[in-house]
């Protein structure tokens, strides 16, 4: 896997992960996907809303985190910048029967 400066990694076979922020109230949340479709799903919500409120972060710490664990959603309080991302279940896993 190749990362390049910050906004996304490039994996064997042509495949581009990015990595994805979205402010959900008092928090920042993150995901590193290959799709909008696939990030939107993840974070438990439509693609329509992902696109108006979500966008490709370009932040080097961000893309650190979720680049480590694709598919994992990661939450962080905006007030708190010494507060390191936590991983949480994503909305798809936690409506898994």
């Amino acid at each position: 896997m190749q990362v390049r400066a910050g906004k996304g990694a490039e994996m064997s076979g042509g495949y581009k992960i990015k990595v994805y922020g979205m402010s959900l109230g008092k928090e920042r949340a993150i995901v590193a996907a290959m799709t909008q479709k696939e990030a939107a799903k993840l974070m438990g919500c439509s693609l329509h809303e992902f696109r108006q409120f979500a966008g490709e972060t370009g932040n080097i710490v961000e893309c650190g985190v979720a680049l480590n664990q694709v598919g994992t959603v990661f939450f962080k309080p905006h007030n708190d910048v010494l507060q390191p991302f936590k991983p949480r279940p994503s909305v798809a896993e936690r409506n898994e029967p």
